[in-house]
């Protein structure tokens, strides 16, 4: 699987190109009118950790774990997860099994920050949170200074 991080840190036009993809995918069902609705999603995906030089630049990407994304919109997203993670933090998720749904060459790498774990059975958790697409505010998080 080939994994895409945008250097230029053009996270907001991935978002924007799935979430786009996923209503006009919707208004075809006639299941929705809102534009900017959290989408209901169950697609599986994976969700790593950078690894970070002493300089402060992403050197690598390491995988937490397999995931089951659930709901997506131009702000955030939410999953299932079966191990647990630690909230406010910032993981990165790998959409590229939505990423074939938009059409075009974007980033399969979305940085977000997990605000909550919330355990739903004894091996199954849910997490979510905001995208970070403020690049000031994404190098601040890489960095470790919150």
């Amino acid at each position: 699987m080939m994994v895409q991080h945008d250097q230029r840190g053009n996270y907001q036009h991935t978002i924007d190109c799935i979430c786009k993809s996923l209503v006009a995918s919707l208004r075809e069902s006639n299941l929705g009118q809102r534009e900017y609705a959290r989408l209901a999603v169950q697609t599986p995906a994976v969700l790593v950790r950078n690894n970070v030089s002493d300089s402060g630049h992403i050197t690598g990407y390491e995988t937490v774990c397999k995931v089951w994304i659930t709901d997506i919109s131009q702000s955030g997203i939410g999953m299932l997860l079966e191990k647990t993670i630690e909230a406010d933090r910032l993981y990165w998720v790998d959409v590229s099994s939505l990423a074939p749904r938009t059409g075009c060459e974007c980033s399969t790498l979305l940085p977000f920050k997990s605000l909550y774990l919330m355990r739903l059975l004894p091996e199954t958790f849910r997490t979510g949170g905001p995208f970070v697409t403020d690049a000031v505010k994404l190098n601040r998080m890489v960095r470790g200074i919150v």
